[in-house]
């Protein structure tokens, strides 16, 4: 098990594609030295024509599942995954290299779409993959999405924590000590830009602010500091 070899399946999978970018901690570790090693798994976005026309690949390299909406991570704190459990957009391929963690997107001329199952929608700006970096980790060179996104879910964590109470279980976990270590090398400018743009919705209708603040986990982070200086 490596996460060279789990980059290396990647490839294969998607058989010269580009529309992929890793996220987690592949989109930042090696812009701020390897400090810590990534775990067994990798977190990334594959355009969904893509792994349709490549599905019987994907089943072939392992154990897929499709995730229900309480058992994704970005969605679990939301009301949404307390009242339904639909299949998503969100999968897991367990291989003999380690885990393969797939969120599936949709692209058009104004925004990059996460299935949440049912007709919702998790929407941002399609600056999410117009600002990409070609990253090396070892032998291995990829497209990452920017490191503001994975910045971003690790920063609503941290509030929803802050919300909840368990803010100090929080700040002993990696997460809490990632936000410090890529607080450097984080664009503000565009790290508000982004967080602005997230949005939930249904079919073509996004949710108003007042639900939003509801169902939207990224709003936790709104009218709070992006940079937290732990």
């Amino acid at each position: 098990m490596s996460t060279s070899g789990l980059l290396s399946m990647l490839f294969d999978l998607l058989a010269g594609s580009d529309e992929y970018a890793v996220i987690g901690s592949l989109s930042f570790l090696p812009l701020t030295g390897p400090y810590r090693a990534p775990g067994q798994d990798l977190d990334v976005l594959i355009r969904r024509d893509i792994f349709d026309a490549r599905k019987l690949a994907f089943e072939a390299a392992g154990q897929l599942d499709v995730l229900r909406l309480r058992e994704v991570a970005i969605a679990s704190a939301s009301v949404c995954s307390w009242l339904l459990m639909p299949k998503t957009g969100f999968v897991h391929l367990e291989t003999d290299e380690g885990l393969l963690d797939i969120a599936l997107y949709d692209e058009t001329c104004s925004s990059v779409d996460l299935d949440l199952g049912i007709g919702l929608r998790l929407s941002m700006a399609p600056t999410m993959l117009t600002r990409v970096n070609r990253l090396m980790w070892q032998d291995q060179v990829y497209t990452a999405a920017p490191p503001e996104f994975t910045y971003l879910t690790k920063l609503a964590g941290f509030w929803m924590a802050m919300s909840n109470g368990t803010a100090q279980e929080y700040e002993l976990t990696k997460h809490y000590a990632d936000l410090s270590r890529m607080e450097p090398i984080i664009d503000e400018g565009f790290t508000a830009e982004l967080r602005a743009s997230i949005r939930v919705g249904w079919a073509r209708w996004v949710f108003p602010g007042i639900v939003q603040r509801r169902v939207n986990p990224f709003a936790t982070t709104e009218g709070r500091p992006l940079i937290l200086g732990c």
